[in-house]
């Protein structure tokens, strides 16, 4: 079991190579791919390494943000609680890591008196020397045996990026109110069995929620880097599904829906997620006018390239329809693509 997992893309090798040999000149252990053996499978190697190593230092640069594999290291020591990332060129970390204390080494060299440096090395020597086998709860099990670090994290509940859709269903026209409350839920429920199938067809899951309210999550059991897009593509369909939805002869209903994204809090015991999106997504839902679907800014700057919005003040945004089909490249060209290292000869 290595000390240290380093994280980094390949054309930050020569920095990978100096963090190796600072942390082992301090007695660490360190483990990064260049220490791989021929023969042997590399994905299996460093899936089964990163699982075990007691700290995960991923290398951040323009080069690694663009790198699905340094993302996926990164999602996954963070999952575990052995993530300390490092910046060692200027860049725009993915969404999710902005939160996240990250030391700033785009200067650093190899000066073993650096107090940056320093820094870091201290966050992994906590990381290294902490048990991470010990559960500090007071039903946990005796007998000193050891326990699984993902059950562990689990128990305890889990930090994710999600994507909250909320969403109210409500009459139009002159009846509305004058419902009975028990012919009203018999409606909502229905409703309900209706829109969990919508959701499913767009990977996101329902929550428990009060009411006539519905809350369902995008990227709380597996993310995608498309959960933003879903979660819209989702609200959408629901809204037609209250338009068309016609339970009673006379009826007219109609939804209104709010999307946020962020960090959630996700399990731990069986309690509720906690979050700010959890909050924001009824607030904006409560902004929607009746049939529409209003999303915040940090769901707009994920999945707004597929959308035309309107927006409303300037913290939100409304939802008018899906843009012409177009394909992630043409995303990401419009963002501006990452410049060409390495690719002389073939130009």
């Amino acid at each position: 079991m290595p000390d240290v997992f380093i994280s980094y893309s390949r054309e930050d090798r020569a920095a990978a190579q100096r963090f190796a040999d600072a942390f082992e000149a301090q007695g660490l252990s360190v483990w990064w791919d260049a220490t791989l053996r021929s023969g042997e499978a590399f994905d299996q190697v460093i899936e089964a390494t990163l699982m075990q190593a007691k700290a995960v230092v991923v290398l951040w640069s323009p080069h690694s943000v663009d790198s699905r594999w340094v993302r996926a290291e990164a999602t996954q020591a963070d999952r575990l609680g052995v993530l300390a990332p490092v910046t060692i060129a200027a860049c725009r970390r993915p969404i999710i890591f902005e939160l996240i204390h990250t030391v700033e080494l785009s200067h650093w060299t190899g000066d073993g008196a650096d107090r940056a440096w320093l820094g870091l090395l201290a966050d992994v020597r906590r990381l290294v020397e902490r048990d991470r086998t010990v559960d500090p709860r007071p039903d946990a099990p005796s007998g000193g045996g050891r326990s699984n670090p993902v059950e562990a994290r689990a128990r305890r509940g889990e930090r994710r990026q999600v994507t909250v859709l909320a969403c109210t269903l409500e009459e139009a026209g002159e009846t509305s109110g004058d419902m009975d409350p028990e012919d009203w839920r018999a409606i909502v429920v229905a409703f309900q069995h209706r829109a969990a199938e919508v959701l499913a067809r767009f990977d996101g899951r329902m929550t428990p929620a009060q009411g006539d309210a519905l809350i369902a999550f995008f990227g709380a059991d597996q993310t995608r880097e498309d959960d933003a897009a879903r979660a819209v593509r989702a609200g959408l369909a629901i809204v037609d599904l209250a338009k068309d939805f016609r339970p009673k002869a006379g009826l007219v209903l109609s939804a209104r829906v709010g999307i946020d994204t962020g960090l959630l809090v996700i399990g731990g015991d069986g309690a509720p997620a906690f979050g700010a999106p959890v909050s924001q997504s009824g607030q904006l839902q409560a902004q929607a006018a009746p049939g529409s679907v209003v999303i915040s800014p940090a769901t707009a700057a994920l999945a707004g390239g597929y959308l035309e919005l309107e927006p409303i003040g300037v913290r939100a945004f409304s939802v008018a329809g899906l843009r012409p089909t177009r394909t992630r490249f043409d995303l990401s060209r419009a963002r501006g693509l990452s410049q060409l290292v390495g690719r002389s000869d073939e130009l």
